[in-house]
């Protein structure tokens, strides 16, 4: 038997290292996902569904537009949810605040509250508040299926005065059957008529986008105590804020002006009571000196019945030790 050479065997063993490796067969490129595929792995959330009603409409039924310079609530005071409840997507009342932006979106969660079935939700407007003027003066956009509202309006938050019960959808509410001229408004309370309207497991009652109100004559001032009072005193110990509000006073000859003073929660609430009283009794003292007449003013106090924010920290309660001055009218 005759043998190859060795060198000839070596060489094509060291041409087969030197090949290149072929690649294995590869597979077909993923396409991208669609746009409906992208949606369509998004969460998804439950929505109170369309409005049913077009547009703003009035006790009469008659659709109307709304007015320029509507002004939208600013804080939540409470919401007090029904029973049964809404989903916790839809019970956020802050969604109630600014003006309406209500979408149906099952992407995103519903930028509306639901208030429950029998619910009540308190809304404060700063500023210059609800007037009355000729027409609607308080718009309610509640959405998806109409459910009837008790509607009722309060300057101070305590004392209410009420509208009535509106069918529910965007509703323009005329004030003026429970005004007086040069009144206005700052608080806001819808009740749920429960029982009443198509009720959904996920969203009952009344379902609230926004709330607004015709703009009044009404200007609050807020003053720190810190500003015009030594912490636990009732004597004045500076007057430059008050300075100012004696000059608006006096573009305003016909208005009434109400001193309003208010504490934190520390001590009992009968001395809150008193040292509040005192406090306010001081800066109408202040204006009455400076030619604003005694008959034009209102003073009363409020201890710490009225909180612009709850807690118990210091900061908290800096905030909440204030003089509030109401220039109601021109």
């Amino acid at each position: 038997m005759r043998r190859l050479p060795l060198y000839p065997a070596m060489a094509l063993v060291a041409l087969a290292a030197c090949a290149p490796a072929l690649d294995p067969p590869s597979s077909p490129a993923t396409p991208p996902p669609t746009e409906s595929e992208i949606i369509a792995g998004l969460p998804s959330y439950q929505s109170p569904g369309p409005n049913v009603t077009a547009g703003l409409r009035d006790s009469t039924g008659h659709t109307v537009s709304l007015p320029d310079g509507v002004a939208y609530a600013t804080a939540v005071v409470t919401f007090e949810p029904g029973s049964p409840g809404p989903t916790p997507d839809a019970a956020d009342p802050l969604s109630a605040l600014g003006p309406p932006d209500y979408a149906v979106d099952t992407q995103a969660p519903p930028r509306a509250v639901s208030i429950g079935n029998g619910g009540t939700l308190v809304l404060r407007f700063d500023g210059p508040g609800l007037g009355d003027a000729p027409g609607p003066d308080l718009f309610v956009f509640e959405i998806g299926a109409p459910e009837a509202t008790e509607v009722a309006i309060s300057d101070d938050g305590v004392a209410w005065r009420d509208l009535g019960r509106v069918p529910g959808g965007a509703m323009a509410i005329d004030i003026a059957p429970v005004t007086r001229e040069g009144e206005a408004f700052h608080y806001v309370r819808l009740h749920d008529a429960a029982g009443e309207g198509p009720e959904s497991p996920a969203f009952p009652g009344a379902d609230v986008d926004a709330v607004g109100v015709r703009a009044g004559q009404v200007r609050r001032v807020a003053i720190p105590g810190r500003v015009l009072f030594d912490f636990d005193d009732d004597r004045l110990t500076t007057t430059e804020a008050l300075d100012g509000v004696l000059a608006e006073i006096a573009q305003r000859p016909g208005s009434r002006v109400t001193v309003e003073g208010h504490t934190d929660e520390i001590g009992t609430a009968e001395y809150n009571q008193r040292l509040s009283e005192r406090r306010a009794e001081a800066v109408a003292a202040y204006l009455v000196e400076h030619g604003v007449a005694r008959e034009r003013l209102v003073v009363r106090g409020f201890g710490a019945q009225r909180p612009v924010v709850t807690g118990h920290d210091e900061e908290r309660r800096r905030h909440n030790r204030r003089v509030e001055i109401v220039i109601d009218g021109r």
